[in-house]
């Protein structure tokens, strides 16, 4: 068996505003963001706030979380290149 959860903490929702999410995150210990896809751009925003990117999460948090856990969420794969103005909520979904 995987990692077990230890303890979980909700944050509220800041909102989107260009170039704030990462150094928030980063600013309340956040070492992680799991995600199911990410533009490059916003890539290399977590990652100069020292947060590592684990890409193909998909359905319920809990459950994303124990396939992280389980060595089971591809990191980077779904980094897109194409431009930040290309992304809608259905460019990723499968």
């Amino acid at each position: 068996d995987g990692c077990d959860i230890k303890d979980e903490k909700v944050v509220e929702n800041p909102g989107h505003r260009p170039d704030f999410l990462p150094k928030y995150l980063n600013d309340l210990d956040v070492d992680i963001v799991l995600a199911g896809g990410m533009g490059r751009r916003a890539f290399n925003l977590f990652k100069e706030n020292n947060i590592k990117v684990v890409t193909g999460a998909r359905g319920s948090i809990i459950d994303n979380v124990k396939a992280y856990l389980d060595n089971e969420l591809d990191t980077e794969n779904e980094i897109c290149d194409h431009g930040d103005n290309h992304h809608s909520d259905r460019h990723h979904q499968k």
